[in-house]
């Protein structure tokens, strides 16, 4: 299965997308579970495709959308949409956030050994969402578009794992995991669309350029009886 956002695919791995956009800048999910040639189907079971919003009434218009959830975190999202359209052109611009921290924690009990995994994890993250664009409509039947979608993520990870031995406490040993991590997702998109007179039918020309960068800091340290020892691990993806 494939994820597309206003139709188009995007470089950045799919379950960053999904917790990158913000609930607020979606206008609806269209599920497609028989592509046709237009999206190169091939091995594909079907596509997700996230339609933000884009208002094309004419004048001026916009909207403002926020969101909060309260659990043992706050996490706030929110979007603004604005448009501009005059005779034949059509401005608009989207910006979103989705802020939050998220808490995992709990404890797990084997009985072969009788010990029991305490873990604690706390994530804080942080996503941008920018789309703008420019519709220029030729005639009642062709269309040029020119937009571009940045959307910038910044997090960061920190949890503490500790296994106890109650009958054997030289056993027990603890990690502790920190991680920072950034990534910034580029798409410009140049597209001409020309419709023919049977409904259905059209022509379409798209020039589509991506770029994704990605780093990551992580470091994991030991203590007690582990034979495991401490290291940093650095991660950068680009493509």
């Amino acid at each position: 299965v494939r994820v597309m956002v206003d139709g188009k695919l995007s470089n950045v791995p799919v379950a960053q997308l999904l917790k990158q956009i913000p609930s607020t800048s979606i206008k609806k999910i269209e599920l497609i579970t028989n592509p046709s040639a237009k999206y190169n189907p091939e091995g594909m079971s079907g596509i997700i495709n996230i339609v933000l919003h884009k208002n094309a009434n004419t004048g001026f218009n916009g909207n403002v959308n926020t969101g909060l959830t309260n659990g043992i975190k706050a996490k706030f999202n929110s979007s603004v949409d604005l448009n501009y359209r005059s005779g034949k052109f059509n401005v608009y611009g989207n910006y979103g956030t989705n802020i939050g921290k998220y808490v995992n924690w709990g404890n797990i009990y084997q009985v072969d050994d009788n010990s029991t995994q305490y873990f604690n994890f706390l994530s804080n993250n942080k996503s941008y969402l920018y789309k703008v664009g420019v519709d220029f409509y030729i005639n009642d039947k062709s269309s040029i578009s020119l937009f571009t979608n940045q959307n910038i993520f910044e997090g960061s990870d920190e949890g503490k794992t500790r296994i106890v031995y109650p009958d054997d406490s030289s056993r027990n040993n603890n990690q502790l995991f920190k991680s920072l991590s950034d990534n910034h997702s580029q798409q410009y998109n140049l597209d001409y669309k020309l419709e023919f007179a049977r409904e259905g039918h059209s022509l379409e020309l798209e020039i589509d350029y991506n770029r994704f960068k990605n780093n990551e800091d992580a470091s994991f340290n030991y203590t007690g009886n582990t034979g495991l020892e401490n290291y940093m691990d650095f991660v950068d993806t680009r493509r």
